[in-house]
């Protein structure tokens, strides 16, 4: 399927997510000064890094991050390099509310350290000792400045934005170049999910192929629940990622869901038949994708073979 820029421009945005947090460690030159000196290193050697609060005080608000961040590329597709990710249209209502609802679980744990922030430098001047400084902290007043949270989104670039004026030719050529790269880069977002597809399915006939081969003997292959929940979530996913409406794609996820959510991981835990039967439909697609894409990642193609 074609696609000129002007019809991408309809069916996609671009998005960039940015989160900014308070990482509670700090370089102690004069700390790594000493260790040197004592150690008689070349200064510079080693350093002294020192963890200005407990590692719990901010987990809960590094754990919301990573959610945010893991739902972000999950419901978006790779563009360039400055962190921009590509949304299809179709996704954007699902990806702004999703987003929404991870910016209120970062901001509610960034507001729960904020309010302990006094009870967490008080428990570091115990456990620092002697490294620790009142410098190294911020009022608690400005702390919670140190965090962020923002979803911006842009329009993706064609040839007809190109309005610079460096004379006809060098426009001209420039907004070429600008549709030909958008043309590229949309080519390969679309071949992305059938990645994904060869990844995640290749994941699970790998794990059903390894436990038909059990013997018995030594330690079972272990079948984690989330090895078929993430098959049925990236079918449910791969609709709002078809970026140039391919039918064949959305076809693919039809399939996926018809072949496997049937099943539920106890019984593919423990019944061969049950086994047997999700493999052979995990290889009937990974077979269809490396039709489609190609051969699927090398370390599952001995699962399509």
């Amino acid at each position: 399927m074609t696609s000129t820029t002007d019809d991408i421009g309809t069916r996609a945005l671009l998005t960039a997510l940015n989160i900014s947090a308070w990482s509670g460690n700090r370089l102690d030159r004069n700390a790594s000064w000493d260790l040197t000196d004592r150690e008689s290193a070349q200064r510079g050697a080693a350093r002294v890094n020192k963890s200005l609060v407990s590692k719990d005080a901010l987990a809960a608000v590094t754990t919301a991050a990573g959610a945010a961040r893991s739902e972000h590329y999950k419901r978006t597709l790779a563009w360039a390099d400055d962190g921009a990710r590509i949304l299809p249209a179709a996704g954007f209502l699902d990806y702004r509310d999703a987003m929404a609802a991870r910016k209120s679980a970062f901001l509610d744990a960034v507001r729960v350290f904020v309010q302990r922030y006094d009870y967490h430098r008080a428990q570091a001047q115990q456990s620092l000792g002697y490294l620790y400084s009142p410098a190294d902290y911020p009022e608690a007043a400005e702390i919670a400045a140190r965090f962020g949270f923002s979803v911006n989104f842009l329009p993706v670039p064609t040839g007809a934005d190109f309005r610079v004026d460096l004379g006809d030719d060098a426009r001209d050529a420039l907004a070429a170049e600008i549709e030909t790269r958008t043309r590229e880069t949309m080519a390969r977002a679309q071949a992305e999910p059938l990645k994904r597809v060869a990844e995640t399915i290749g994941a699970l006939a790998e794990k059903l192929r390894a436990l038909q081969a059990h013997q018995g003997e030594g330690r079972a292959p272990v079948l984690r629940e989330t090895a078929l929940s993430n098959v049925l979530i990236l079918a449910d996913l791969l609709p709002s990622l078809n970026i140039l409406q391919d039918p064949a794609l959305d076809t693919l996820a039809r399939d996926i869901r018809a072949a496997f959510q049937s099943h539920n991981v106890e019984s593919l835990r423990t019944q061969p038949r049950a086994q047997e039967e999700a493999a052979d439909a995990a290889d009937d697609i990974l077979a269809r994708v490396a039709g489609i894409f190609g051969p699927a990642p090398v370390s599952y193609q001995h699962a399509a073979e």
